[in-house]
């Protein structure tokens, strides 16, 4: 499979690379956010603090390297505990610490990676589902570029492999699976089973595997979701299987045999 997940290391490589030392500039971050009382003060002269540098040398050997093959870049970055602070900091206007915390946990499964690509990238940059499955057989198309965040450079690439690369590039600690031969009955039944899944959201062209999925996502008792475009408008189907919800689009799925 084409590389698409980050190479996790704790020894800077001596290869060749574009070097970026975001750790730096994650280390101030991470002192506002513990230090609320010098939010508003210079920040030059915050730096020069005690407090600061104290903070600082705590901090100084938290770090891995991050190595994305794809782009040949190689990142400074703070751990996965620090990150997932730095990156859910600006949530809690909206959210708490503790609603985060279940959401991050909250295992959700993206098929079809057109329209899905977005909601996929969009909830695990939120801080939701650090665990997602991404599924999609078809490679990208210039006429895919009207929806799908990618570029003309990725054209015949797998849509999931897409996906996952910019979730990645978004989330290092992230943890995704991508089924780049698509969403069949039996792989779903499997993490299913496993409980490897805890929502759906369906975006996949087959009507065939999008009534399997259902009556999957009824035996097991996942909720579905699933967003159609409707020309001017937007309609956002929420199918609460496990709530004992028991059709398809208003129909028995004896109607779908």
């Amino acid at each position: 499979m084409i590389d698409f997940k980050p190479k996790i290391l704790t020894n800077k490589p001596g290869s060749r690379h574009v070097f970026v030392d975001a750790f730096a500039r994650q280390i101030k971050e991470l002192f506002f956010i513990n230090n609320k009382e010098f939010i508003g003060q210079d920040k030059e002269k915050v730096y020069q603090t005690k407090e600061f540098g104290k903070f600082k040398k705590s901090k100084e050997k938290l770090f891995n390297y991050i190595y994305y093959p794809w782009t040949n870049h190689l990142v400074k970055c703070v751990k996965e505990a620090d990150y997932f602070c730095l990156k859910t900091n600006r949530n809690q206007d909206l959210i708490t610490a503790e609603e985060q915390e279940r959401l991050r946990k909250y295992k959700i499964a993206v098929f079809g990676m057109s329209v899905g690509s977005n909601i996929a990238f969009v909830l695990t940059q939120a801080g939701v589902s650090n665990e997602i499955t991404i599924a999609d057989f078809d490679e990208l198309d210039t006429t895919n570029l009207n929806r799908i965040w990618a570029g003309v450079h990725q054209v015949g690439l797998n849509k999931a492999i897409i996906a996952a690369r910019r979730i990645y590039e978004d989330n290092p600690y992230a943890k995704v699976r991508v089924l780049d031969k698509g969403i069949t009955p039996k792989i779903l039944d499997k993490l299913l089973r496993r409980k490897e899944i805890d929502c759906i959201v369906e975006e996949i062209d087959s009507v065939p595997m999008k009534v399997e999925t259902r009556k999957l996502a009824k035996k097991y008792k996942v909720p579905v979701l699933m967003v159609t475009d409707n020309g001017d408008w937007a309609v956002l189907h929420i199918e609460r299987y496990d709530l004992g919800y028991d059709k398809f689009h208003g129909k028995d799925f004896s109607y779908w045999a």
